[in-house]
This record gives C-alpha cells, structure tokens and sequence, in this order.
C-alpha cells in the first residue's frame, strides 16, 4: 500500500504497487499493515497535535494549523505567525512539547456530533471537511481537535521531538521541520558523535569545546591579517607591474583626447562645414570615418567595453586570492589612472576567479565592470557579480581559465543600454536637416 485518501461519503481510495500477479475486480484480498512504518506515523501524528497545542501557548491563539505533512519518524507544520521564531521560542516550544509528552497523557479517541464537539472546545482545522458526526482525539486536558487519523495510547509512546529549524513559507505563515521518535534519537547520537570528533581534535572536554573553538578561530584570523599585511608589498609590486605593461587602446572615430576642440567650431578662415574641395572623395560607407562605433562608449551586455583613447590590462596572475584578486585590480587601475579597464585572472585549489575594474570615465557614462566580464565568466562555468566600477567573478572550471581574459577584452560594439547611438558619419557636401 502506498497512499490511503478519503473517497466518496463513507469510502476510503488505496492507491497500491502490484508487485506480483493480477487483481481482478470482485476478488478478495488481504491488507496487510506495515506495523513499523504505521507505528511511527502515530508517533509523528500525536506529536503533530502537541506541537500545535505548544506553539500557541508561547505564540498566541493565532499560531493555528495551516497544514502538515505527517510521516514516518519527521513532521512538516505549518502555522500562522507574523514574524520568525527566534531560538529562544524555537527552544521553549520543543522543551514544552517534550514535556508534556513525557508526562504521559492519556490519549482518547470518541465520537459526538459537530455542534457537541465545537461546544466541547475541539479545534477544527480550517479547509477540512467534516461530516455531521465527527471524530475527537484528546490529548491529556490541554489539546482536542476533530482528528480521523491514526494515534498512539499515551503520550510517551510519542517518544522525544526535536525541531530542526523553521522557516517562511508566504506572507505570515510559518514552517517547523522536526524529527519524532527513533529518528529524533538517532539524530542526536549523530550530533554527540560530531562534538566527540570535534572534542578530540581540539584536546579538550565537551563543554570547553565552543570555547577552545573561538580561541583557534580568532588565532586563525589574526594570522591570515598578518599574512596579508607581509604580502602586500609583494602585491603592490605585482600592480606596479601590471600597470606599466598595460597597453593603449585605439581611440574610435569621432572621439577626441582632453583639449581637442570641440565638434562644431573652427578656426577663423577654415572651410565651413558641408563643403569639400572641388574633386575631393566623399567619405562614404566603408570610408574610416563611417565606422562602427568602438571606445568607452561601446555597449553593455556583450561581453567588453572597449577604451576610448584609453588603456587596458589583462593578464592571468598566479596564487592569487579572490580578496586580493580584487585588491589588484583596484591598485593597478588607481596606479595608472586615466580612462583605463583591468581583467585579471587566477586559480587557487581548483577554483577560479576573475576580477575587472573600469575607470571614473567610463562608469560617469553608465557603464559596468560586470559588462566586462560577462562572457569571461561563462567560459570558466560561474556568473559576474558587483556594481559599478568593480566587479567579480568565480567558475569552476579552471581548464578554461587561459581564454577567458580574452574573451573579456574591449570589442566593437554598440553603445550603451538605453541611449541613441551616434549618427554615422556623412559624407563630405552633405548638410545638416
């Protein structure tokens, strides 16, 4: 038997795995029940009515049932509740609901009809449907519901409930996972066998363990300040490098370095614009004045932004850090200075990593460090992250570390998300509409 639902007034439907033979319609058959397994549920099913019965006594009369999964050796439970359970209540709650089960109270099953057990104070779960006559399941004097499950005798049978967390299913409705019965118990031999190793490993007793743990993590992080403080010359050094190997990029046409002068003036006695020199050629499609657009001002989203004028490093470095792969490129952009883009990559136990910054210029005009390594990063496995002008990255696999600088290098491209690209270039003799 796998499942057993309620069916039309009076019928239950069992849905069941054929194993061997053939069921025809008219035959007998014997149900046998899975005592163990069904054992278990009524363990996990008086448990269930507690914890509800618990819950709204540290919570209010508000925390009702909203749902629950019952099941072998672990409950589901959901509740109405405003705000999440902080440990205290998580604790409250399960301390009350394992006392109130070792006190074993007595378990009653009876039958009355609906008007008698809502005058009786039986909670009925909202959504249910019940009929004219219904079933009531007492717990000692401090839980009734309408219930038409399966229970078990007394309370201790239940055996100890251990909640494993909680959490937020919508908007003020809560969850609470816990373990019943054998599994409970099997869960904390695991959690005792756990402090044991970690009591072994720190030479110390049970109850110093947090303690000697917190002197080894503030140790460990100490010294990881210390390394880094030795390092950084040696990584100041590196960015020193890198910025004098960084090479120029090839400003686009149209732009023009600090101080040129500005588009639409001329000196006094230049030839206005719209004319040309009698036989001189046009400058048309394919001419370099009629190129696409390529620079700072080349679009997010593909991949790059190419410099304008401007410079760029790239380079692979070793034995780096992801902290201090973004260190770098902050310090060789800082040391370089002007319109500039750094994509530095590196692999550190099997894992990779990637970095990119840009500089003031081409974040004024709305561009991203993450543009840059977009592509990048879909090479090595992983996604960019970061705003503005530093970004980073991760992957794992560090088989295609060596193309992914490449692939996050400035290209030609459009220009940037939500503004008009420059018009093309016109002709020579052409005037403006």
């Amino acid at each position: 038997m796998l499942d057993t639902r309620p069916g039309l007034d009076g019928l239950h439907v069992h849905r069941a795995r054929i194993t061997g033979g053939e069921v025809r319609a008219g035959e007998d058959v014997e149900a046998v029940v899975d005592a163990a397994r069904r054992a278990a549920v009524a363990r996990s099913h008086s448990a269930t009515h507690v914890l509800h019965a618990m819950l709204r006594r540290v919570l209010g009369e508000h925390a009702k049932q909203q749902g629950s999964l019952v099941d072998a050796g672990r409950i589901r439970f959901d509740f109405a509740h405003f705000a999440a359970l902080d440990p205290e209540q998580l604790a409250a709650t399960q301390a009350l609901v394992n006392e109130h089960l070792l006190a074993d109270p007595e378990v009653t099953v009876w039958w009355a009809s609906r008007s008698e057990a809502e005058s009786a104070g039986a909670t009925a779960l909202f959504g249910e449907k019940y009929g004219e006559h219904v079933r009531i399941v007492d717990m000692g004097d401090f839980s009734r519901e309408l219930c038409g499950g399966t229970h078990v005798g007394h309370g201790s049978q239940a055996g100890p409930v251990h909640i494993l967390g909680e959490s937020s299913i919508g908007s003020s409705l809560r969850r609470i996972e816990a373990l019943t019965g054998a599994n409970a118990l099997r869960h904390y031999d695991h959690e005792r066998q756990i402090l044991t190793e970690l009591v072994d490993l720190l030479h110390t007793r049970p109850e110093d363990a947090p303690g000697q743990l917190r002197k080894r993590l503030d140790a460990l992080a100490e010294a990881e300040r210390e390394l880094a403080r030795l390092r950084q010359p040696e990584l100041s050094a590196l960015a020193g490098r890198i910025a004098a190997e960084a090479h120029p990029v090839e400003a686009r046409p149209g732009t023009r370095p600090a101080g040129a002068r500005p588009t639409g003036t001329r000196p006094a006695g230049a030839r206005p614009t719209g004319t040309r020199p009698a036989g001189a050629r046009p400058t048309g499609a394919g001419h370099v004045g009629a190129r696409p657009a390529e620079g700072p001002d080349a679009g997010p989203g593909s991949g790059g932004i190419p410099g304008d004028g401007g410079w760029l490093a790239v380079r692979r470095v070793p034995d780096v850090g992801p902290d201090e792969l973004r260190t770098l490129v902050t310090e060789v952009l800082n040391r370089r200075g002007g319109t500039g883009v750094v994509v530095l990559a590196a692999e550190r136990a099997g894992k990779v990593t990637l970095a990119a910054a840009i500089g003031s210029g081409l974040a004024d005009r709305g561009h991203e460090a993450r543009e840059v390594l977009a592509r990048a990063a879909k090479i090595v496995g992983g996604g960019a992250g970061g705003k503005g002008p530093l970004a980073s990255a991760g992957g794992r696999h560090p088989e295609h570390l060596d193309e992914a600088p490449a692939a996050a290098t400035p290209r030609r491209q459009g220009p940037p998300s939500g503004r008009a690209a420059p018009p093309p270039a016109r002709p020579y003799g052409c005037t403006t509409a």
